[in-house]
């Protein structure tokens, strides 16, 4: 129903009410109305703030008529309703705070991961300017590697703590561990091509620092997303 016109005319109608009959039949309208509204509102400050108004409005109906019994029981309701909504709240925000905690350790991780490769790849390129070997390197790529595939597991842990009830394609976070996934494999290519002498390896490296940086990206834009 349109609950807003409703509360609004009861109002309107409160300043010229003054029998007492009439004030708690307003009032307990009045209950009613904010109770209905929220239920069909989604924010959830808002809920419990209709609920509020609705509790206020039951205890004027008891204030003016104590026996009324309909208002005893729905301010009964009401109460427990408060009580169980702000426990929701309370386990939502918790739930958030866990998820956004778990996204830092994933951002902060592919930040190393993009210095730690950009490092690589500077030693790379001075070693190859300098005609040295470039296979010792190859250890210090694969650790790296081992690493960004320990990143890719925290996005599975990320999809199955906080999205398990999504399809997989649901995921909002999929884009940047593909871009992870990608970037593990051009630095495992890497570490292999250091190992051959591969002076090509660069054009790996740089494809590696690439979907590193776009993962990066992908994270930040899609938790933007998730949190508007």
């Amino acid at each position: 129903g349109d609950y807003i016109s409703a509360i609004e005319w009861y109002h309107r109608t409160l300043e010229s009410t003054t029998s007492s009959d009439g004030l708690c039949k307003l009032y307990y309208n009045l209950g009613n109305s904010y109770y209905r509204m929220a239920s069909e509102l989604d924010d959830m400050d808002e809920v419990l703030g209709h609920l509020m108004m609705s509790k206020t409005m039951y205890r004027k109906v008891l204030n003016e008529k104590s026996e009324h019994v309909s208002a005893a029981i729905n301010l009964e309701l009401t109460r427990r309703l408060i009580v169980e909504r702000k426990r929701e709240q309370e386990e939502r925000d918790k739930r958030e705070q866990e998820l956004e905690a778990e996204l830092e350790k994933i951002r902060q991780q592919l930040i190393t991961h993009i210095e730690e490769q950009s490092h690589i790849q500077k030693l790379t390129q001075s070693k190859i300017e300098q005609f040295q070997i470039i296979a010792s390197l190859s250890p210090q790529q694969k650790v790296l590697s081992d690493k960004t595939l320990d990143t890719i597991d925290l996005y599975e842990a990320l999809r199955k703590n906080f999205f398990k009830d999504a399809p997989p394609e649901a995921f909002p976070f999929a884009e940047s561990r593909e871009f992870t996934r990608a970037a593990e494999k051009d630095e495992s290519q890497a570490s292999e091509d250091l190992l051959a002498q591969d002076h090509a390896v660069i054009k790996v490296q740089d494809s590696a620092l690439d979907n590193l940086r776009k993962a990066l990206a992908a994270l930040d834009q899609d938790q933007n997303q998730s949190q508007s």
